[in-house]
């Protein structure tokens, strides 16, 4: 029987595990983009997992990693029609089986019965001993490859795994003593595998697997490497602060005469591409601007937007000592998913600041009201932090 939504909600606790591979940008989209009333919700790192489940209080956990993004609501749209199968079974998840290693499960996605767990003694999920493993049964076929069974059992004509376990892998221990206990395990069936999606952790694969993905609209896809401006303008006044649309050569180059006194800056952009573009071109970028956009540009799909350089009137060497500057005074910069001209943003502005809109109220893919200039205007006017706009 499907339990109410708010029933779940105080039923789970929602764990997410750090990812320390994710670019900021993609971080703060998925946790934009992570949409659930939980009540329980704990932030922990991969080392320290099995320390906090030792002071889990509700009957069930999900485990979610920084990467791992799902389709609609957490809980309505994927929670919910799972929960139904946990009196059955008592962990589910994304189950390996590798060639020469015993079963293990991706730290991607997985549900447990912390009640089930309990009684099976409480094993570690990062316990590496290879003694005692159980003996598994296991589908002939797979999802994909040759390491992804569609099912898993108890081998109830062998006791013992007897092949060779070199090292044992992130949950192995928690199959092989569930099992034990006679408490039951699947892997995550077709439907709930095609309502998420995991981006894993080499910086490319991040890249090409969340912009192909195909619940991006075309807000997230658009992105400006070069200028869409006749004549660049520069920042003349100083900030602490920089406040920007993430066009990041655009960026830089605005505040090549003032970037020394700057110590944070914040990039706000409606578009993931535009985020991801402007953090690898502060991060990485020395040389050959039109192969860096070419190489970042062989990682999207075809449909994502790019301008190429009619007039490229931006001289790269006024923007190399403002990466300099960057990257060797611990500036610390911000990449956030979101509308900048939001009033909270406003508001919230404490120190010396500049800011950097472009073309925001005339760009066609903006989320804000043409109408809505002038009363933005004035409150950037009444803000006395604000030492400079430009558009």
């Amino acid at each position: 029987m499907t339990k109410p939504t708010n029933i779940l909600n105080k039923q789970y606790t929602l764990v997410i595990l750090k990812n320390n591979t994710i670019l900021d940008s993609i971080k703060d989209f998925f946790y934009q983009d992570l949409f659930h009333e939980i009540e329980n919700v704990v932030y922990t790192s991969m080392k320290e997992f099995d320390r906090v489940l030792d002071k889990v209080n509700t009957s069930h956990i999900i485990v979610i990693q920084e990467g791992c993004f799902f389709y609609d609501h957490l809980t309505v749209n994927f929670l919910k029609d799972i929960d139904s199968s946990l009196e059955e079974y008592s962990l589910i998840g994304h189950i390996l089986n590798r060639k020469g290693s015993y079963y293990n499960i991706h730290e991607q996605c997985f549900i447990l019965n912390i009640n089930h767990w309990r009684q099976a003694g409480m094993p570690k999920f990062y316990d590496n001993s290879v003694d005692n493993l159980i003996s598994v049964k296991r589908s002939d076929d797979n999802f994909h490859d040759d390491y992804t069974p569609k099912w898993i059992s108890k081998d109830t004509e062998n006791t013992e795994h007897t092949e060779k376990v070199i090292k044992l892998k992130f949950g192995g221990k928690v199959i092989s003593e569930m099992l034990k206990h006679n408490f039951k395990i699947r892997p995550f069936a077709e439907h709930e595998r095609n309502s998420k999606k995991f981006i894993y952790y080499e910086q490319q694969e991040q890249i090409e697997n969340l912009l192909a993905w195909d619940k991006l609209n075309a807000n997230h896809k658009h992105y400006f490497p070069y200028t869409t401006k006749p004549q660049s303008i520069e920042f003349t006044n100083n900030g602490e602060h920089y406040i920007s649309v993430a066009n990041g050569l655009e960026s830089l180059f605005r505040i090549n005469k003032v970037y020394k006194g700057i110590k944070k800056i914040t990039f706000y952009d409606i578009s993931i591409t535009a985020l991801i573009f402007t953090e690898i071109f502060i991060n990485k970028f020395y040389d050959h601007y039109v192969q860096f956009v070419d190489d970042f540009q062989t990682l999207l799909p075809s449909k994502h937007h790019k301008i190429k350089p009619t007039d490229h009137n931006i001289t790269l060497n006024k923007i190399k000592p403002v990466l300099e500057h960057i990257r060797n005074n611990n500036i610390t910069v911000e990449y956030l998913v979101g509308d900048i001209t939001r009033n909270n943003i406003i508001k919230n502005i404490n120190k010396p600041t500049l800011i950097s809109l472009t073309n925001v109220f005339t760009y066609q893919k903006n989320l804000i009201r043409k109408e809505e200039r002038e009363s933005y205007i004035q409150e950037l006017n009444n803000q006395p932090n604000i030492k400079e706009v430009l558009f």
